[in-house]
């Protein structure tokens, strides 16, 4: 591990916080662009970096290759996973064996926007079958804008290891359709549910939404749709599928729009409607989109299931107005 900022830095990080206050005090009104807070916030410079290619998702071990070896994060220190590209915790379940453990970690909750500051997830570790098992251990992160940075917890278990993988913000940051703080209840519909007396409707179609049953179709046909309104157009890039209480859909097509009256199904580089086929039943599958679609509205069809059409969904893509901005940041 390498300290990003040593000690006699320190002081010249120190001058550039006092130079800030007093733009920000010229300026009037004390506000302080995004970008230019993310280059004077102490954790952003002053943290241990970690370049380790076993964490990555595509190194995988057989049972017999899988060292247990205990995580050796300083208690308190924030650290910052470094290598080819921009690397992070990932947001959704990896495989058992990758990242050179039976018990790869991963965030519940996503990473955070850099306006959100230091947030704190729960941590996973996957265990067979299990997405989130280990679950007592939660992690701060910040979002520094081209990185993100962490404040780990003691995690005692060897076997227990956080993943890494490269994420680019069109296949890998969410939306928000978790957090109906950032998509609205009023966003969620859906096509008529099949019982309106429990908690079935489109509101309990968020990924990792414990409180319902998740969303319960009407017909268990192809008929039955959720959607989801971002309330502006994004490039979509991937979206993560989950089972219900009772019931899963294996499999699904998805339409976009841009205008809530024209659909679109989306379709593979052949110009074939994709059917997207999911494997984990009532946990978490991930499906990247082969060429990201524009849309404001996306509607999830589900064309097989196993028991009832129970489903709960995230989208990953990138604010349509940030696609110049990101690829200028590049």
């Amino acid at each position: 591990m390498g300290n990003e900022l040593d000690e006699s830095n320190l002081f010249s990080f120190t001058i550039k916080v006092e130079i800030l206050r007093l733009v920000s005090f010229v300026g009037g009104g004390g506000v302080v662009n995004e970008r230019w807070l993310s280059l004077f916030i102490a954790e952003c410079y002053v943290h241990d970096k970690i370049n380790e290619p076993n964490r990555s998702v595509s190194f995988n071990s057989s049972s017999t290759e899988t060292v247990c070896i205990k995580e050796h994060f300083t208690p308190g220190r924030w650290i910052r996973f470094t290598g080819s590209g921009r690397a992070a915790i990932p947001n959704n379940p990896p495989q058992p064996h990758q990242c050179g453990t039976i018990n790869p970690g991963w965030i519940d909750g996503g990473h955070p926007s850099q306006s959100e500051g230091v947030v704190n997830r729960q941590l996973c570790f996957v265990n067979g079958t299990d997405d989130c098992e280990f679950d007592s251990y939660e992690i701060s992160i910040r979002n520094c804008g081209k990185y993100y940075v962490y404040r780990p917890p003691n995690i005692t278990e060897c076997s227990l290891r956080l993943c890494t993988e490269i994420l680019d913000d069109c296949f890998y940051k969410p939306v928000g359709v978790a957090s109906s703080t950032i998509i609205p209840d009023s966003q969620m519909t859906a096509s008529p549910v099949r019982w309106r007396f429990i908690q079935c409707g489109a509101v309990y179609g968020r990924l990792f939404n414990v409180s319902g049953f998740g969303w319960c179709a009407g017909y268990n046909n192809i008929s039955d749709w959720l959607q989801v309104d971002f309330g502006k157009e994004f490039y979509v890039g991937a979206v993560a599928t989950q089972g219900g209480r009772i019931g899963f859909i294996t499999d699904f097509k998805l339409l976009y729009s841009n205008d809530e009256g024209t659909w679109q199904t989306y379709q593979n580089g052949n110009g074939e409607e994709l059917e997207f086929h999911r494997k984990k039943g009532f946990g978490v599958d991930r499906h990247k989109l082969p060429i990201p679609a524009v849309a404001r509205y996306i509607r999830f069809y589900p064309t097989k299931h196993r028991f009832w059409v129970h489903l709960r969904v995230e989208v990953y893509g990138i604010f349509k107005g940030e696609l110049i901005t990101s690829k200028h940041d590049k």
